[in-house]
């Protein structure tokens, strides 16, 4: 259906997992180079797995950080980084975290609408980790909720996780929203989350991440 752009560092030593090095380019400011960096990558690799794949409704999903939707010059990078690329902007998930959004939430929703309306998809990542609130889901222009691995490594044996991931399920559907299941790991997990109706699947038990 589609695929995530992940960002790994290694260096001459080892590699450096993200927990580490995003705080560090958050907290200078490097993210905002970094950032781009990837949307310009992701978009660039995706109009080569479509050709390979014949597939033009593939999707290419992209984070942004806090400092890209809190600056208004920032959203216009992005948006002429966008129209330079080679796939359409149809084609590309935008995904914000919960705590990004209720730092400054009504910017954040200026951003997210300017982007929607080019045609890009808007998803909502590690939802329910963050400080959920079904008073934003309305008031943003969400397409995606994505579950965070959190409960799903816990929906084959805890009840509670089971119940949560069936109530986002139930809320995404009354709101005309898709429902990303994140970390998925075993072939238990995967059909537990089929016979709920989950809309896309991603995790080990599909696939590790890869390089491009």
């Amino acid at each position: 259906s589609g695929f995530e752009a992940l960002l790994r560092w290694k260096n001459k030593k080892r590699m450096v997992p993200p927990d580490e090095f995003i705080p560090f380019a958050e907290e200078t400011g490097l993210i905002i180079e970094q950032g781009q960096f990837v949307l310009r990558k992701a978009m660039s690799d995706h109009r080569k797995f479509c050709d390979l794949a014949n597939n033009e409704q593939l999707f290419m999903s992209v984070n942004l950080s806090g400092k890209q939707v809190s600056s208004n010059q920032q959203v216009e990078t992005i948006k002429k980084i966008i129209n330079s690329g080679d796939i359409r902007p149809q084609q590309l998930k935008l995904e914000v975290t919960e705590t990004v959004m209720l730092e400054n939430f009504d910017q954040g929703k200026k951003v997210l609408n300017n982007l929607k309306n080019m045609g890009t998809t808007i998803a909502i990542d590690d939802f329910g980790t963050g400080y959920s609130s079904l008073s934003y889901l309305h008031e943003l222009p969400l397409d995606t909720l994505k579950i965070d691995r959190a409960f799903i490594n816990k929906i084959e044996e805890d009840k509670r996780s089971f119940q949560i991931v069936e109530t986002i399920m139930s809320l995404s559907n009354t709101l005309d929203m898709n429902v990303v299941a994140e970390g998925i790991e075993t072939e238990q997990q995967m059909s537990i989350l089929t016979d709920l109706g989950c809309d896309f699947c991603q995790g080990f038990h599909i696939s590790k991440p890869l390089t491009s």
